[in-house]
């Protein structure tokens, strides 16, 4: 379970990003209904796309940019615009979705990448649930837990489905994205040279 001082700032900054980005996307339901917010949220992806192209300075191919342009579409169309009244309702649902989209590239491009998964996913888990934690501090906004016991055995069970299903599958597939890039590019430059 050790860790670098390095990878405990990318750990960090990980954990950081994944927590806001649950504090933003559900502070978005206050203003949007669930399907509204979480459209919005899921312009992540082409929001790691643009930020990669312009932070690693990689160009984009013809098809990647008609990919771009047809999932902005796809969002597009699935918003519902009557249900918003004006900007603000919709900045949460922005934010979470670039909140999302630094987590992935943390993910993808720091040491994270090599490490154990399951030991990276506990540190950010950890400290996405402490700034969850000094949020409801700081802004005096309490986690309510007025529930049933059984209900709490479902939410228990749904956030075990979540993190050990959901988040840990998408870190593994982003970490072994990187990892197969990484070796074809190093085949690719060993050829060419």
């Amino acid at each position: 379970m050790k860790v670098s001082l390095e990878d405990f700032f990318h750990l960090f900054l990980a954990g950081f990003a994944y927590g806001m980005t649950s504090l933003t996307l559900f502070s978005s339901y206050n203003y949007l209904t669930g399907g509204s917010a979480t459209s919005i949220h899921f312009i992540y992806p082409a929001l790691i796309f643009i930020l990669s192209s312009l932070i690693y300075r990689n160009r984009p191919t013809r098809g990647e940019t008609i990919a771009l342009i047809l999932c902005a579409f796809g969002l597009f169309m699935l918003f519902d615009f009557s249900n918003s009244s004006s900007l603000r309702d919709i900045i949460f649902a922005v934010i979470s979705a670039f909140t999302f989209a630094f987590y992935s590239i943390i993910v993808e491009r720091s040491n994270i990448s090599y490490m154990n998964v399951k030991k990276s996913l506990f540190y950010i888990c950890l400290t996405a649930s402490l700034v969850i934690f000094v949020y409801t501090l700081i802004f005096k906004s309490p986690i309510y837990i007025d529930i049933s016991f059984k209900d709490f055995l479902f939410l228990l069970f749904y956030a075990f489905i979540l993190t050990l299903g959901a988040t840990l599958m998408f870190q593994t597939a982003v970490i072994i994205g990187e990892r197969n890039r990484y070796s074809f590019n190093s085949r690719t430059n060993g050829i060419i040279n």
